[in-house]
């Protein structure tokens, strides 16, 4: 009875853990975007680079916030902020980049 237990709790610790984790992979998806600007990982992409982290910000901050209160896990909490930061980031790059550098 006891093996059954913990096999239970284990796959709920798996269950909960991916929808965080599923916002983690998918901000570091729009990191990578974002960080192509300046590093030029893959020059030939145009300028989408700074238009793709908003979108895909938005979605993982929406999954990272339905494992938060599904489970009110930290994992999801962390995703959440993540996300913010990551869809937030881009819309404050182009006014505070074109006061600091000019147009």
């Amino acid at each position: 009875m006891d093996n059954n237990v913990s096999k239970e709790v284990l796959v709920t610790r798996k269950k909960h853990l991916l929808w965080g984790l599923l916002s983690l992979v998918i901000g570091g998806i729009g990191t990578f975007f974002f960080l192509n600007f300046y590093l030029e990982i893959m020059p030939n992409v145009p300028f989408y680079h700074l238009f793709i982290p908003f979108p895909i910000g938005i979605i993982g901050f929406i999954i990272g916030a339905i494992g938060l209160v599904r489970y009110d896990d930290r994992i999801s909490l962390y995703a959440v902020v993540y996300n913010l930061i990551l869809a937030v980031s881009p819309l404050l790059y182009w006014p505070i980049g074109l006061l600091i550098f000019g147009p």
